[in-house]
């Protein structure tokens, strides 16, 4: 994705976030702030505004991050994200919307909220994550995922306002097969928080895998 986007004249930072990828942090010592700590911080060494995207749960960074800092911001991207309001926790939202979400048929995800944590059931990563990817970059996908997630960003309620995050432009990537952040809940969080624009990939909740060059494509529309 990274080199893709290079070719296309962008420079392109693909983050480790706090207890995810090569980072070591536990998942139960993830905070939300510290989600957007170290985000801010790759801003700040951007020197200038950037194209913000978030993927699942990484949307509800994004936000926090337009919240806390709208002027480095040029737009905010989220793709099959988490695009939720003032005062709404993501996971919340997705249990009250989404019902037909894989997310909840049990042994799929398991929240375990006092350890601060989530963890996802390996046999359920491909159905989930990855349906629509070939077997390599399901392979490639398996080693790179923690199955034990941090939950207190996807449980602590968002904290937004018009005046900051509300006037940064957010732009929104559907996947259309999707079925964690299953397409239709997808729709009612764009049809409660408008965004600039909208664009649609047929493909599962993996796009960067499983569809880049459409991904990139979307992307160099909404960054031109």
């Amino acid at each position: 994705m990274t080199e893709r986007l290079a070719a296309a004249g962008h420079h392109a930072r693909a983050l480790d976030l706090p207890g995810c990828g090569a980072d070591p942090t536990p998942a139960s010592a993830v905070t939300p702030d510290g989600y957007v700590d170290r985000v801010v911080h790759e801003i700040e060494a951007a020197g200038e505004p950037v194209v913000l995207v978030g993927h699942s749960m990484g949307g509800v960074t994004v936000s926090r991050t337009a919240e806390r800092v709208p002027d480095a911001l040029a737009c905010q991207v989220y793709v099959a994200a988490f695009l939720n309001r003032d005062g709404e926790s993501a996971l919340a939202e997705l249990q009250a919307g989404a019902a037909d979400s894989m997310l909840f048929v049990p042994g799929v995800f398991t929240l375990v909220a006092e350890q601060g944590v989530g963890l996802v059931g390996r046999e359920f990563l491909d159905e989930l994550f990855y349906g629509e990817c070939d077997d390599s970059m399901r392979a490639l996908a398996h080693t790179e995922i923690k199955l034990e997630q941090a939950a207190l960003p996807a449980l602590a309620p968002l904290a937004l306002s018009d005046d900051r995050y509300g006037r940064v432009p957010r732009h929104y990537i559907r996947c259309l097969r999707d079925r964690a952040v299953t397409p239709g809940y997808q729709q009612q969080m764009i049809d409660a928080s408008p965004c600039a624009s909208v664009r649609s990939i047929d493909t599962d909740h993996s796009p960067f895998l499983s569809r880049p060059d459409e991904l990139v494509q979307a992307l160099l529309a909404i960054a031109s």
